[in-house]
């Protein structure tokens, strides 16, 4: 019932999209919500793969992602069957509370799968250039324990790094 809700609401905003642009969009939209007594709230759409939020959607696509790419550019998406897994993902992005940072080594206890880079500069320190420097991400069955996951990996690292602790929980 929920992921209906959202499907509807992303319907609608597309409509609503496209009405006012004159032209047909082709393309990814993607929605981050909130649930607010019951009523889907919406944060902000995203429409590029650049934004950080998208390492969430690509970790749980099971699909090619070069796939969903040509059917994007093509307009040939309705005939791709794109799969995404029915786990959950959670990230935490890390930003920097003060630069230069010590070297990329303080994330060596980390499995290098769950990290993945923003811009940065590792000459000889690890310097951010944006506000975001690194997200730890995992996927699996139960948000919560990922979230413990997350916020294990990044509390040694309290002291150079701000970060959201509370993502993915109570979704469940």
């Amino acid at each position: 019932q929920l992921l209906e809700r959202l499907r509807k609401t992303n319907e609608s905003v597309l409509h609503v999209l496209q009405r006012k642009s004159h032209a047909r969009y082709r393309g990814v939209l993607y929605g981050e919500f909130i649930i607010v007594d019951g009523t889907i709230k919406v944060i902000e759409y995203n429409v590029r793969f650049g934004n950080p939020a998208t390492i969430n959607h690509l970790a749980l696509m099971q699909s090619d992602p070069l796939e969903l790419l040509e059917g994007i550019a093509f307009g040939t998406l309705r005939t791709k069957h794109i799969t995404f897994s029915n786990l959950f993902s959670v990230t935490a992005y890390a930003l920097a509370k003060t630069a230069p940072l010590p070297s990329m080594h303080i994330l060596d206890g980390i499995p290098s799968d769950n990290i993945y880079y923003a811009t940065i500069h590792d000459s000889p320190n690890f310097r951010p250039m944006r506000s975001r420097v690194f997200a730890l991400g995992i996927v699996g069955q139960d948000p919560n324990v990922l979230n413990s996951y997350v916020n294990s990996w990044m509390a040694p690292l309290q002291k150079w790094f701000h970060w959201r602790t509370d993502i993915g929980l109570g979704l469940i």
